[in-house]
């Protein structure tokens, strides 16, 4: 196991990457694909979701606090939450616009976002941005009430491309990004805006061992 920590943008967000994060990492994607068959589609993710089993959850909550004991990140220690399997199945022409543009998964800056890579790098990793209007690196309960307003209205001037984003566009400044690396995980604050780095031309394969396949988790204190 490799741990590193970084600060994004001029908010100084924090990201904690673990390489080599699981012991046995084939032995437990083959678990994901093999046991968790009851598939549904979730929120705003552009693709297939399945709940994992409650070992991997445990495994999260331990190998995430320990690297913050170890490195001084400043993502608060985590008791609890939920993580899932997850494949990207949508071709972007599938997209809604909501979907084309960076998003935060709470406005709580306490709860960590967890993404494990479980697939080669080819599929892309993650991507961290500013909403250039309000220069807005992260969305908190607070700041919501500007961002949204400002975000709709943007939508309407500037309508993202029919693909998912992966460099600055006219509406987001790209601030860092992280590759995907089989057995990767990063973890980072809920507010952070983010998305999926998935590259132009994308085409989805629905075969996990082929595909886009990660696990994806929202944990608290």
């Amino acid at each position: 196991m490799e741990v590193h920590t970084a600060q994004m943008g001029r908010e100084l967000q924090p990201i904690l990457i673990i390489d080599d994060a699981a012991p046995a990492a084939d032995v437990l994607k083959q678990q994901a694909v093999t046991q968790c068959v009851e598939l549904f589609e979730n929120g705003l993710y552009p693709g297939l979701r399945a709940r994992t089993m409650d070992m991997y959850n445990a495994f999260l909550i331990d190998i995430i606090n320990k690297a913050i004991a170890l490195t001084g990140c400043d993502l608060p220690a985590i008791t609890q939450g939920e993580s899932y399997f997850s494949m990207v199945t949508k071709s972007p022409g599938e997209l809604s616009p909501i979907q084309r543009v960076p998003h935060f998964d709470q406005p709580k800056p306490d709860e960590i976002a967890v993404v494990h890579y479980l697939c080669e790098p080819q599929h892309g990793g993650t991507a961290f941005y500013r909403h250039r209007r309000t220069g807005f690196e992260y969305i908190d309960e607070s700041r919501q009430r500007e961002y949204l307003p400002a975000l709709e209205q943007d939508l309407q001037r500037h309508p993202p491309s029919p693909d998912y984003i992966h460099s600055s566009t006219p509406l987001f400044e790209r601030i860092y990004s992280v590759n995907a690396r089989f057995n990767r995980l990063i973890a980072y604050r809920c507010s952070s805006l983010h998305s999926g780095d998935i590259g132009a031309g994308f085409r989805p394969v629905m075969d996990p061992y082929k595909g886009r396949f990660t696990a994806t988790a929202f944990l608290r204190p």
